[in-house]
């Protein structure tokens, strides 16, 4: 981690009020401080030169498989062979087979 050293510099943001107090605490909870997140959120750009997260858009339909997936990956249950897409949506509320 980076020393603070006299060669520092102040960094600020504006948020919603209730935004920011509830987004604290949170990290409080989680056993950090702001300043400490925002320095390692940052450390990381730097040593890996991309974003710690990742913020994906995807299509309702999208989502409706997303939930099927990860549905189907906690309780997997009988494993089906030569299975087409249809079968795998069958029963599924999102399922457009009639």
């Amino acid at each position: 981690m980076p020393q603070i050293t006299a060669n520092t510099a102040h960094f600020g943001m504006r948020l919603e009020a209730d935004f920011k107090e509830e987004s604290f605490r949170k990290v409080k909870e989680l056993g950090t401080t702001p300043a400490d997140l925002f320095r390692d959120v940052l450390e990381y750009v730097v040593r890996n030169n991309r974003l710690p997260i990742r913020k994906e858009v995807v299509s309702d339909d999208d989502a409706v498989l997303l939930d099927l997936v990860k549905k189907r990956l906690k309780n997997p249950g009988e494993i089906m062979r030569n299975v087409n897409l249809d079968d795998l949506l069958s029963g599924h509320p999102g399922s457009r087979k009639g």
